[in-house]
């Protein structure tokens, strides 16, 4: 919902403040710091809601990204080669306002970070298993 309102109330100035936070997670990703591209990502999600002009979505999106956050640090930072091509195609369909591609795009991004995440998860969990079982043997 929110993607699709964006791209049909995105204004030039909206489309040129997703285009600098794209650039600046490129160059946090270049220069190898994960924390402040992990912040624009999650910035570009907050600046897409405002694009829609709709304060309910707005403050919904800012506390997703406030549990994303939490979420984020519990399994720790760690480079999603898919996100940063995702956002420029995201970007390009933005700019010739095709809502659908624009969808299709953002489903296909969460989809993939979803699966990632719950490998990150599972890893995470097995590790700590192991710890406990390590240490259950001590």
């Amino acid at each position: 919902m929110v993607v699709r309102a964006a791209c049909e109330r995105a204004e030039a100035a909206d489309l040129a403040a997703l285009n600098v936070n794209i650039d600046a997670a490129f160059d946090a990703h270049r220069g190898g710091d994960f924390f402040a591209g992990a912040e624009l990502h999650l910035e570009f999600h907050r600046l897409l809601a405002r694009t829609t002009r709709n304060p309910v979505l707005v403050l919904l999106m800012d506390a997703m990204i406030d549990v994303m956050r939490q979420f984020l640090t519990s399994i720790g930072l760690t480079e999603n080669p898919y996100l940063l091509p995702s956002r420029k195609r995201f970007m390009r369909h933005m700019a010739v306002r095709d809502a659908d591609a624009v969808v299709a795009e953002m489903e296909q991004h969460l989809k993939r970070l979803h699966r990632r995440y719950l490998s990150l998860v599972a890893h995470a969990g097995a590790q700590g298993e192991t710890r406990q079982n390590a240490a259950g043997l001590a």
